[in-house]
C-alpha cells in the first residue's frame, strides 16, 4: 500500500494534521475542509 491520503472536515482536519505527525511515512497528502474558520469571534466573543 502506498501513502494514504487524508480529507479532514471541521475536527477531522486536525486529526488529519495529528495523524501525519505520528506516522509520517504511511501518511502522504492531506486535504483540510473548513477547518473552523472563524476561529477569532470564538475568542473575542464578537461578530467580527
Amino acid at each position: 500500500m502506498q501513502k494514504t491520503a487524508l480529507i479532514g472536515h471541521s475536527l477531522s482536519r486536525f486529526v488529519s494534521f495529528w495523524l501525519s505527525s505520528k506516522a509520517p511515512t504511511k501518511i502522504g497528502l492531506i486535504v483540510p475542509v473548513d477547518g473552523f474558520p472563524f476561529i477569532g469571534p470564538v475568542f473575542t466573543h464578537t461578530n467580527s
